[in-house]
């Protein structure tokens, strides 16, 4: 009797096992036809020459370039080129800002970003990738909180931009690690089984963030703070979000030589790139992006003094890095955009960033296109030419 019952446990197990993995697999399949990989699943990393790394090319959702667009086109109206806040990480991509800034142009917009890409990177894509497309502006997503230490670090560990160190240059600290966030392959946290669903599996990664979701209010009564994260909190003006200070100090702390050499390098990859432009009848516009500390550093009065002194010191170095960058712009005629201002009056009314990183979220990005589109219409001749439409290279 024991027996036959052990045996109906067990088939019933099986059964109900089965039932769940042909759910799943039946839901993953619905998935993907409903939803965009590329904002779900982590692409596929590959070496490259001179960016490092890239993703591979059709990985997850990317196109043969290996960025975040349906389609290579024969030309766009917009070239977009920057780093994770231009990509628009952990955001869909119809909802990053170069998205929406092709809906408000009623035109089209080609969004060359990656995660870790530098000023150097930049340049390079302006070139080899962008001048192809033929487009009529070229936007620089230029971000305050990690360009100027990540052109240090592209111009000082690859041998392809020996050209643009200073001579007799010797930095007091040693060359800082990549911020680069999507690159798993050497992650533990990503391999075996996890890694797996990490670049296959739709529902892993929609699931994930909302299980850490679930852990973060543990954060607002102060558990899991660190001198790298701290948890803020203003009931009065409904603000619940993480901040990294110590990692965006770091990488905008004027003081260190490492900082002051990256802000000479992009100061003149800039130059480099609107004198390129120039010669081809190319708008180049830099939008500068603030970090999350500063726009919300109104905030930040019961963090604890170490934390708000530092916070305090990220918007000195930010507003200093800032001027610098302006000045020299004006200097060289390159129109910029200072999305500090119109960032943190957003932020008065509404959420702006990922509650668990310094992203923009869907509203952060349309602010950022909202500022944008203005001056667009106002100091190019984008509003004559458009609408283009490009047919998609395969």
């Amino acid at each position: 009797m024991k027996k036959n019952h052990a045996k109906t446990w067990t088939a019933n197990l099986a059964l109900l096992l089965f039932s769940a993995v042909l759910c799943l697999v039946f839901m993953e399949t619905m998935l993907r036809q409903l939803l965009n990989p590329a904002d779900y699943i982590a692409p596929e990393i590959v070496d490259h020459d001179i960016l490092g790394v890239q993703i591979k090319p059709f990985s997850a959702g990317h196109d043969a370039w290996g960025y975040r667009n349906p389609s290579v086109p024969d030309f766009a109206d917009i070239v977009t080129i920057g780093d994770s806040q231009t990509y628009g990480f952990l955001s869909a991509a119809q909802d990053a800002w170069p998205a929406h800034l092709a809906t408000k142009i009623k035109g089209s917009v080609y969004n060359l970003s990656l995660p870790g890409h530098s000023p150097v990177d930049y340049y390079y894509l302006l070139t080899d990738k962008a001048f192809p497309l033929k487009p009529s502006v070229v936007i620089v997503g230029f971000y305050l909180g990690n360009d100027l230490l990540e052109a240090y670090r592209s111009v000082y560990t690859k041998a392809y931009w020996k050209n643009m160190r200073k001579a007799g240059f010797v930095p007091t600290e040693d060359i800082p690690p990549s911020s680069v966030q999507w690159v798993r392959r050497n992650d533990p946290r990503f391999s075996g089984v996890r890694g797996y669903l990490a670049h296959h599996s739709i529902i892993f990664n929609i699931v994930t963030p909302y299980l850490l979701d679930s852990i973060q209010p543990l954060k607002a009564k102060g558990i899991g703070d660190t001198p790298n994260a701290v948890w803020l909190q203003d009931d009065t003006h409904h603000i619940q979000t993480l901040l990294t200070p110590l990692q965006r100090w770091i990488a905008i702390n004027l003081r260190d030589q490492r900082v002051q050499e990256g802000l000479r390098i992009s100061l003149d990859v800039l130059r480099r790139m609107n004198v390129l432009c120039l010669e081809r009848g190319i708008h180049l516009i830099v939008a500068l992006i603030p970090t999350k500390e500063n726009v919300y550093s109104d905030h930040v009065h019961d963090l604890g003094l170490a934390q708000v002194n530092r916070i305090r010191e990220i918007v000195l170095n930010e507003e200093q890095v800032r001027k610098t960058i302006q000045s020299t712009l004006r200097k060289y005629q390159i129109p910029s955009i200072d999305l500090f201002g119109p960032l943190k009056e957003a932020a008065r009314t509404q959420a702006i960033y990922h509650r668990r990183d310094g992203h923009p979220n869907r509203e952060g990005h349309q602010a950022i296109a909202e500022a944008i589109y203005p001056y667009l219409l106002k100091k190019t001749s984008l509003k004559h030419s458009m609408p283009r439409v490009g047919q998609a290279q395969h």
